[in-house]
Parts: structure tokens; C-alpha cells; sequence
């Protein structure tokens, strides 16, 4: 629940703070400012360490979702302003005069729903918005009088340039045409909206539409990772590919999503599967109550955290005719065995060890009984994030209760695909899947 009233998607509404405890900063808390690394979720896993500490920095106006975090290393300073894991503005000091400094106003991107938003904030709270333009930023750069501005840009249907101007009024020249030879590319600019789901909770969500396309079309639900992510509105090809097919397609930053404040984000905590299968079912209700969707023709898909939405969904309801999981989870306290990095899980469901019920609850696998949705299961085999035992998992379960599935296995690849005729080999299942079962005839293949 956003805690501030009538703030703007991505409006942060506090900043947070962490440090090493050190006895040079404890006699003046305002030089504790910022040290050491922050994450959304990876603060409260170190805040039970006690050699570091953070606190919440609060910020005039409110800005929702920034973090601000630094170092101290060879003798510098590093200083950086950060959004959900979108760092991007980093200052060098050779000294530590920065944190007895609370009047200059820093320049930071923040991710602002579907777009980036651009700010100044100063280490004792106070902020000031700056222009912003409408469009998704993946990289920025400072002039070291903070004037002027470099910045990678891109929308849904603007393939990534990089763009130069003064930072204070927001006007920006396009200097690169790097990808001049796609813009022939039909690409489709999405509409993003908000909708009201299950509880009142309002959702913001982007839809793709085949240009000149009426009436209810077969609508493809696609999930984003994470939980801890979000869609933007940058260049997506699974959408994009889709929508020329001939399918609408719809984007929801359902609970959990980033770019919309800390208590957003861990509005799924232990709850995966819950409140936010729900935000995409709600979702699909409204685009059917608009003549949207074709409510006989829906399907579902996404990778990683979106493959498992995938895999959630199908032994949750039979309204879908398809899935694609991509690189999902079907057992939580399985995967927490074998992935790489368990301390992500543990901060949302605990030890499987001890707290087992959560991870049942929330875990595909405990449902597939009731699975009925054809499904095309995708991974890398090398995969160790979300290992490649979840996928097997889910194929074998569905195959034993008569379920028409598909298992891809991409060899050498890991987590995210790399490989050029894997990455094609995967759009063409993909389409060839959806249109298998949500269309009487095939797209055409390209």
C-alpha cells in the first residue's frame, strides 16, 4: 500500500541508508549518511548483522522507491543513488567531506512506474524533481557540474539512442541512430493504464494491440521476474512478436513490482501465488469487460519469476488455453536446496527447514492435480538461479496426469538465454504455442 496519498507512480517516498558501524562515523550520525551497499530486500538481511546498520532518510517532497548507498575503498569515496537495483548516478571524493556536505543536491534516476523520473536529492532529505521525459532510461551520465546530461533512452517502440542535453529543463537532443536500420521494424506502442484489482488496489499495466485490430482478441498475459522487477516501457520481443501475430497483450506490474514504493514491493512477502495471481486475473477481467480480450482465448506466459506465475496459474484456474514457462519454479523448498542464491527466498518465505508450509502453499506442485492448461516449458540447462529440476519437475508431473506439455532444454545457456538461434528457436515456439491452441489458424512463420 503506497503510504503517500495522491503521489504519481515512482514518486519515492523515502530514501534508505546503510553503513558499516565504524567508530569514525559514530560520533557524528550526519557522517553515517551513506556507506556500504543497499538493496530493497538485502537491507533487512544485513540490518540482523552487526557490523552494519541502515536507517530510513526521508525526503521534502516525498520520492517514492529511491535508495541511496556508497563505499569507501582506495582511497575514495564512491557515493551512488539508486532505485531498485537502477543505479546509475556515482560521484567520486577522495575525501569523506561529502557527508558533512547536506547542501548540494544530487542528480539520480529513479524508475517511476513504466518510465524513469529524474530528481535531485541531498543527503538530509530535501529533493527536487527534474524534467522528465516520457520514456524508459537504462543509462545516465553527469557532467561533473551536474548541468548537462547523457542518457540511453528508449520506448516500447524506440529502440534504445542515446540523448544529450541540460538536465534542468529536460531538453534532449537524439546523437546516436544506432538502430536506424530496424526502425522499418513494425513495432507497437503500448497503451499503459491503470485498473483497479481484487481489493481496490489500483494496478498500473500496459497493453499491446495489433494496429487496426476490434473487437475481443485472443490476449496473452505476460509476467515479468523477479518478484522484485517490473515491465517498463522499453523495446520487449516476446510482446512486440505477439501483437504483430495478431494478440493482444497485456503487461501488469502486479504486487511485488519495483518502482512503486518499498511497501508495494514486499506486498507479496510470503504471499507469491496470492494477491498478486489475483492483480492479473483482475487484469484480464477489466480487458474482457472492454471488449478486449476474448475471454475463450487467453493464455499466459513469462520468464523466471513470470514462469512461475505461469505454472501457479494453471493449477489455479482452467481460463487460460496456454502457458509458456520460461525458467519457473514448481517446488519453492526444492529450489531453495539447489539455486544459487537462497537468501532471496528466505527473505520471503523463511527456512523450508523450519517454516515448510509456506513454501507448499505457494508452490505450483502442491496443485497439479488440477492442471488441465497445455504448456510449453522452456530453460536453460546450465541454469543455476532457478535450476533446470524445476522444469523437469513440472513436465514430468504434467505428463503423468495426461496434460499436453513440451519440454525445451537449451543446452549451454543459463538463466537468460544468450545464444542467437536459441534466443530465435524460443520466439518461434513461443508463437507456434500460442497459436496452436488461442487461434484456428496459424501466423505465418518469418
Amino acid at each position: 500500500m503506497n503510504k503517500s496519498a495522491g503521489t504519481q507512480p515512482g514518486t519515492p517516498t523515502a530514501l534508505y541508508t546503510q553503513g558499516v558501524a565504524d567508530k569514525r562515523w559514530e560520533d557524528d550520525p550526519a557522517q553515517r549518511a551513506v556507506l556500504a551497499h543497499l538493496d530493497p530486500i538485502q537491507a533487512e538481511l544485513v540490518a540482523a548483522e552487526k557490523t552494519k546498520w541502515w536507517q530510513r532518510l526521508r525526503t521534502t517532497p516525498p520520492v517514492r522507491g529511491m535508495y541511496l548507498y556508497g563505499s569507501v575503498g582506495r582511497g575514495k569515496t564512491f557515493l551512488e543513488f539508486t532505485a531498485f537495483r537502477l543505479g546509475v548516478s556515482r560521484i567520486e571524493m577522495e575525501d569523506h567531506k561529502m557527508y558533512y556536505d547536506k547542501q548540494t543536491l544530487w542528480p539520480m534516476l529513479v524508475q517511476a512506474g513504466f518510465r524513469s523520473a529524474f530528481w535531485r536529492v541531498s543527503t538530509d532529505g530535501r529533493a527536487q524533481a527534474l524534467p522528465n521525459r516520457e520514456m524508459s532510461v537504462g543509462s545516465v551520465a553527469w557532467t561533473l557540474s551536474r548541468e548537462r546530461i547523457a542518457e540511453a533512452g528508449e520506448t516500447a517502440d524506440g529502440l534504445p539512442e542515446v540523448w544529450v542535453g541540460d538536465a534542468a529543463d529536460g531538453g534532449l537532443a537524439q546523437v546516436t541512430s544506432l538502430n536506424a536500420p530496424l526502425a522499418a521494424a513494425k513495432l507497437c506502442r503500448p497503451q499503459i493504464y491503470r485498473y483497479k484489482s481484487f481489493d481496490g488496489r489500483e494496478i498500473e499495466a500496459a497493453l499491446l494491440k495489433p494496429d487496426g485490430a476490434s473487437g475481443p482478441l485472443p490476449t496473452i498475459a505476460l509476467i515479468h521476474g523477479g518478484p522484485t522487477g517490473a515491465w517498463r516501457d522499453g523495446f520487449e520481443a516476446w510482446g512486440q512478436l505477439l501483437a504483430n501475430a495478431g494478440y493482444a497483450v497485456f503487461y501488469p506490474n502486479i504486487r511485488g513490482s519495483t518502482g512503486y514504493g518499498y511497501d508495494f514491493m514486499i506486498s507479496n512477502r510470503a504471499d507469491w501465488g496470492g494477491g498478486d495471481f489475483k492483480d492479473i486475473m483482475a487484469g484480464l477481467d477489466d480487458l474482457v469487460a472492454r471488449r478486449i480480450a476474448d475471454p475463450a482465448r487467453l493464455g499466459i506466459g513469462g520468464w523466471s519469476y513470470g514462469g512461475y506465475m505461469a505454472s501457479w496459474a494453471i493449477t489455479q484456474t482452467t481460463r487460460f488455453k496456454a502457458a509458456v514457462s520460461g525458467a519457473g519454479m514448481s517446488d519453492l523448498a526444492h529450489e531453495f536446496s539447489t539455486e544459487d542464491n537462497p537468501a532471496y527466498d528466505e527473505w520471503f518465505y523463511g527456512l523450508p527447514y523450519e517454516k515448510p508450509e509456506g513454501f507448499r502453499r505457494s508452490s505450483p506442485l502442491t496443485y497439479i492435480t488440477k492442471a488441465k492448461t497445455p504448456t510449453l516449458i522452456l530453460q536453460g540447462e546450465d541454469d543455476v538461479v532457478d535450476p533446470v529440476g524445476q522444469s523437469l519437475a513440472l513436465y514430468r508431473a504434467l505428463k503423468r496426469y495426461g496434460v499436453e506439455a513440451e519440454l525445451v532444454l537449451y543446452p549451454r545457456e543459463g538463466h537468460g538465454l544468450r545464444e542467437e538461434q536459441h534466443l530465435l528457436d524460443r520466439l518461434r515456439r513461443i508463437v507456434a504455442w500460442y497459436d496452436a491452441h488461442l487461434k484456428a489458424e496459424p501466423t505465418p512463420s518469418r
